[in-house]
């Protein structure tokens, strides 16, 4: 099941928004401030976060650079959701960490889509990150081999074995 931290002060909109991703089978928590939502976030290692933007304590423009911060080897997608309408704003929330937008009120079904779409990446981001620890783990055991090998080479001929009776020239 995929967690989802959502970010909100407006109680009626964080409630019926909640109880939308809760139908949608998703666990939720919430959180009324940016600064509650960090926390949460480095507590349960969310999945996915939707955010406002206008909020006491923490903005969500303050608040999406410190949460990016927690997820630095797998892809952390964070929505805004915002009454802001106007494209410097929008804008912003890209340039601060945000990956999308949905304006208030927003569309369930769109709200689901993108969620579904960031999901999928984050999936692919965390396959991704499981692979490279694994090539990391046969480059790293490989070059031990080769280390190996080569002690074993430098011993021999340090030690000038010469064994011609056990060679085969044919």
């Amino acid at each position: 099941m995929k967690k989802i931290l959502l970010i909100e002060d407006n109680l009626e909109v964080r409630e019926n928004t909640a109880e939308i991703l809760e139908l949608s089978g998703y666990e939720v928590a919430t959180a009324e401030n940016g600064k509650i939502g960090v926390r949460l976030a480095q507590q349960s290692t969310p999945d996915l976060i939707i955010c406002d933007i206008m909020m006491p304590e923490l903005d969500g423009y303050e608040t999406a650079p410190l949460l990016k911060q927690l997820s630095t080897e797998v892809y952390l997608p964070i929505i805004f959701i915002t009454a802001l309408g106007d494209q410097e704003s929008l804008k912003r929330c890209l340039e601060v960490g945000g990956d999308d937008f949905l304006s208030k009120p927003f569309d369930k079904v769109i709200l689901q889509a993108k969620i579904n779409a960031h999901s999928r990446i984050r999936d692919l981001s965390i396959k991704t990150y499981e692979q490279n620890k694994q090539l990391d783990f046969y480059r790293l055991k490989t070059e031990r081999e080769h280390q190996i090998v080569e002690h074993i080479f430098d011993r021999a001929l340090e030690g000038n074995y010469q064994a011609p009776h056990l060679l085969d020239f044919h």
